[in-house]
C-alpha cells in the first residue's frame, strides 16, 4: 500500500515537472548546433578580455561580472564552439523554470486566504512553469547566446533569492530562518552582478512578501522590514560602488542625446538624435507590445520596425496610454477590494521589471523581446491562473469522471501547442540566412537587409548579396555599411571605379570603418598609389590596432619599398592577432 501511494504521488506530483523539463530540453536540443548569430561572436569570442579567466579582475567589479566570468571560462575551454555556450543557456533556462515552479508552488500552497489558489497551487504552478519554459516569446532569449547569459542569470538569481526568502519567512525554526534569510541576501549580492535590471530586486521581494507571505496584513509584513532594508542596502550599495547610482552619471544619461545605430534609424531622420522626452513617450506602445506578444505570439521578430513617437498627442501614444491606464486601474480596483489580490501581483511584477527597460533610460533599440524574460513571469502567472479557472469552470459543467481526464488532456494539449510554436520559432535561429530573412521581411530595416546580404555573401551567392546590399541602401542611403560591402564586391569583380565610388560615399557619410580603409588601401596599392595606401592602412590600424589584415597589407607595402625590418615587425604583429 505504501509503495502504491508513493507511485501515485510520483506520477501525479513529481513526474509532470520533470517531464516538462525533458520536453523543453528536446524542443531546444536542435539549437545546440546552431551557429553564433548577430553580435554573439564579437561580444563573446572576439572580446580581448575573454581570452583568459580573470576572477580577481571581475569579482564584484561591475554589474555584469558573472556573465563576463562565464564567457571567459567558456572561451578558454571551448573557444568558438557555440555548443558549449548554448548548452549552458538551455540548462540555465531549465533551472530557472524549476526554481520558478518550486517558488510558486510553495507560496500558493501557503495562501490560505484564497481557497481556490490554495487548492489548485500545484496546477497553477505547473501551468506557469509550462508557459515560462515553452512560450515562443522566450525563444528569443534562450537562443540568443549573449542575452541569455544576462537576462537568464537575472531571472535565475531572482527566483533563487525569492525561494530562499519565502522558506525563511514560512519556517518556524529559528536557525533555518536565519540561514535562509542570510542565503537570500548573499544571493541578492550575486544578483547585482548579473545585469543592471537587478536593481529592482528589493521591490520584487517586497511585493512577494506583501501578496504571498503577509497576504495583505501590515502587522505581519512589518516583521520582515529589516530584511527588506538589508536587501535594498546591498543592491543599491553595490550599484553605487559600480558607479551606476552616482547622481552625475544618472543626470548625464538622462540629458545626453544618443545617436541612432547604423541602419536602425528610430528618429524621423538619420541626423536626429534620440532624446529622453521622445524616447519616454514612445515607451507606452512598447510596453503594450510586450503584453500583446504573450497573449498573441504572432509575427514575432528579432527586429521590429518601431519608430519614436513624434508627439505626445499622437494616436500611437494616447491609445497605448489608455489601454495601459485601464490595466492599472483594473489592478488598483482589485487591490482596493483585496490587499492580497494575486491578479494585482502579476501586473505589479510585470511593470516593476519592465519599466526600467521601457522608460526614460535611452537605448538605441526601441523594442527587444528578450527584455521581457524576467518580467514575463507576471503575465504568465496570470495566464496560468486563467487556465486553472477554466478547468474549474468546466469541472462544474462536466461530471467528475470526465473532469479527471479533461485536466491532464488539456494540459498535454497546451504543452504540445507551446512546444510546437517554440520549435517553429527556434528554427529561425538555425542560420544567418534564415534569421535575417525573417527579420528583413518583418521589419524592413536597412540593418536587416545588410545582414541578410552578408549571409548570402558568406555562402558565395554574390548576386543575391549585391541585390540586398542595394536594398539596404534604398532603405537608408546614410547607412555606410552596405556601401562598404558593395565596394568590396565590386572590388573583387575588378570594377574598381564603382568600388571607389561606394567607398567615397561611405566616407562622405562619415563612417570610420577599419575594413573600409583596409579595402581602400588595397585598391590604392593596385593602382600604384602607395602613399595613399599607406595612409589608409594606418587609419585602419588607428581604429583597430590588432587588425591583422591591415597589418599584413602594411607589411607587404613595407616589403615592396625595401623596408624589411618594418615589414617583419608588422607581419609578427599580424601573426599574433590572427
Amino acid at each position: 500500500m505504501v509503495l502504491s501511494d508513493n507511485l501515485v504521488y510520483f506520477f501525479k506530483k513529481i513526474l509532470p515537472p520533470i517531464g516538462l523539463l525533458i520536453f523543453t530540453f528536446f524542443i531546444y536540443y536542435p539549437t545546440l548546433i546552431f551557429c553564433f548569430i548577430f553580435d554573439d561572436l564579437p561580444t563573446i569570442t572576439e572580446n580581448i578580455h575573454s581570452r583568459k579567466i580573470d576572477c580577481g579582475g571581475q569579482f564584484f567589479q561591475n554589474p555584469r561580472w558573472i556573465s563576463r566570468l562565464l564567457n571567459q571560462f567558456t572561451f578558454v575551454h571551448w573557444k568558438s564552439n557555440p555548443w558549449a555556450y548554448r548548452i549552458f543557456n538551455i540548462s540555465l533556462h531549465l533551472a530557472t523554470g524549476l526554481l520558478m515552479f518550486l517558488f510558486l508552488f510553495l507560496v500558493l500552497r501557503q495562501h490560505k486566504k484564497n481557497k481556490f489558489v490554495h487548492q489548485n497551487a500545484y496546477l497553477i504552478s505547473l501551468l506557469a512553469m509550462a508557459l515560462f519554459l515553452l512560450h515562443p516569446v522566450q525563444t528569443q532569449t534562450v537562443t540568443y547566446i549573449t542575452q541569455m547569459r544576462l537576462e537568464g542569470l537575472v531571472a535565475f538569481f531572482f527566483f533563487a533569492v525569492l525561494l530562499c526568502f519565502v522558506v525563511g519567512a514560512y519556517t518556524k525554526r529559528y536557525l533555518l530562518k536565519c540561514l535562509m534569510y542570510g542565503l537570500s541576501l548573499l544571493l541578492a549580492a550575486f544578483a547585482a552582478g548579473t545585469k543592471e535590471i537587478a536593481i529592482v530586486l528589493p521591490f520584487i521581494t517586497v511585493a512577494v512578501d506583501w501578496f504571498f507571505v503577509a497576504q495583505g496584513d501590515f502587522n505581519n509584513f512589518k516583521i520582515r522590514i529589516p530584511i527588506h532594508l538589508l536587501c535594498l542596502l546591498i543592491i543599491f550599495g553595490l550599484f553605487f560602488s559600480y558607479g551606476y547610482l552616482v547622481p552625475r552619471n544618472i543626470t548625464s544619461i538622462l540629458v545626453t542625446p544618443v545617436r541612432n545605430n547604423r541602419g536602425n534609424i528610430l528618429t524621423p531622420t538619420h541626423q536626429d538624435c534620440i532624446t529622453t522626452y521622445y524616447y519616454l513617450i514612445s515607451q507606452f506602445k512598447v510596453v503594450l507590445h510586450y503584453i500583446y506578444i504573450f497573449l498573441f505570439p504572432l509575427n514575432l521578430c528579432f527586429d521590429y520596425d518601431y519608430k519614436l513617437s513624434t508627439g505626445f498627442f499622437n494616436f500611437d501614444v494616447l491609445a497605448p496610454i489608455f489601454v495601459l491606464a485601464s490595466i492599472v486601474c483594473w489592478a488598483a480596483i482589485r487591490l482596493w477590494r483585496n490587499l492580497a489580490d494575486l491578479g494585482t501581483f502579476g501586473i505589479l511584477w510585470f511593470f516593476i521589471l519592465i519599466l526600467p527597460r521601457a522608460s526614460f533610460f535611452i537605448s538605441t533599440e526601441l523594442v527587444c523581446d528578450y527584455k521581457t524574460y524576467s518580467a514575463s513571469f507576471g503575465l504568465l502567472f496570470l495566464i496560468a491562473f486563467i487556465f486553472a479557472k477554466g478547468f474549474h469552470y468546466f469541472a462544474k459543467i462536466l461530471n467528475n469522471t470526465k473532469y479527471i481526464y479533461m485536466q491532464p488532456t488539456g494540459f498535454v494539449v497546451l504543452v504540445f501547442v507551446l512546444g510546437l510554436s517554440s520549435k517553429i520559432r527556434t528554427n529561425v535561429w538555425s542560420s544567418d540566412l534564415l534569421f535575417w530573412k525573417d527579420a528583413s521581411e518583418k521589419s524592413g530595416k536597412a540593418r536587416c537587409y545588410n545582414n541578410y546580404a552578408n549571409a548570402y555573401a558568406d555562402l558565395g551567392d554574390i548576386k543575391n548579396a549585391m541585390h540586398y546590399y542595394e536594398e539596404a541602401i534604398k532603405r537608408d542611403n546614410f547607412y555606410a555599411e552596405p556601401h562598404i560591402n558593395l565596394g568590396l564586391m565590386y572590388q573583387r569583380l575588378n570594377q574598381d571605379e564603382i568600388a571607389f565610388w561606394h567607398y567615397k560615399r561611405a566616407l562622405e557619410i562619415g563612417e570610420g570603418h577599419p575594413e573600409l580603409f583596409n579595402n581602400l588601401g588595397i585598391l590604392n596599392m593596385k593602382h600604384y598609389a602607395y602613399e595613399e595606401a599607406e595612409i589608409c592602412f594606418k587609419k585602419a590600424l588607428a581604429l583597430r590596432p590588432n587588425y591583422s589584415s591591415a597589418l599584413v597589407n602594411l607589411s607587404k607595402l613595407c616589403h615592396f619599398h625595401g623596408k624589411t625590418l618594418d615589414a617583419t615587425t608588422f607581419f609578427k604583429f599580424a601573426s599574433k592577432y590572427a
